[in-house]
């Protein structure tokens, strides 16, 4: 969502600059204001007002036989066909079966996506694996290096140390 911000000093010299502009955002503003208010409050009288208007409507049809018959007729006609051949056998009607097979494809389309989106996902999660693999053991080793290096220095420093005192108490034996 795009949220502009202005403050009164801004708004007014954005109006002053251009009169077409205050008479669209005055337009678009209460034409907003009235979608939302139709939405919200027309949503709510229609739900509350739908199930007894169904429900009279439903009750006029049922009463009227003629208006049934064509219904039914209507309803038999698009969905169902019968075959010449046997009075009982019922075939769908071409649109109804092109619609059917446009589902079954759709499905047939959504399955294959959701399949390869698996495989793909599976394949990225192999790659991510072996990639922090790899790099884990490029820290280990560095970390071993490291290791190796500070352990080095500290006996290189301890060892140097002792020699030092070593040779200070041989200087301070000769000495005294």
């Amino acid at each position: 969502m795009t949220t502009i911000s202005l403050d009164r000093k801004a708004l007014h010299s954005l109006l002053d600059a251009d009169p077409d502009f205050a008479l669209d955002l005055k337009k678009n503003v209460l034409a907003e204001v009235g979608r939302r208010f139709f939405e919200k409050d027309a949503k709510r009288v229609i739900a509350a007002a739908e199930p007894e208007l169904f429900a009279q409507a439903l009750k006029g049809v049922q009463n009227d036989h003629e208006l049934m018959e064509q219904i039914k007729k209507a309803l038999s006609t698009s969905i169902v066909t019968k075959d010449t051949n046997y009075y009982n056998r019922l075939k769908l009607t071409d649109e109804v079966m092109k619609l059917i097979n446009d589902q079954v494809i759709m499905m047939k389309n959504r399955a294959i996506q959701s399949a390869l989106d698996a495989v793909t996902m599976d394949i990225a999660g192999r790659i991510q694996e072996a990639v922090t693999k790899s790099l884990e053991v490029v820290s280990i080793d560095e970390r071993i290096q490291k290791r190796v290096d500070r352990l080095t220095e500290e006996y290189i420093k301890s060892r140097a140390e002792e020699l030092f005192k070593a040779r200070m108490a041989d200087i301070k034996a000769m000495m005294g």
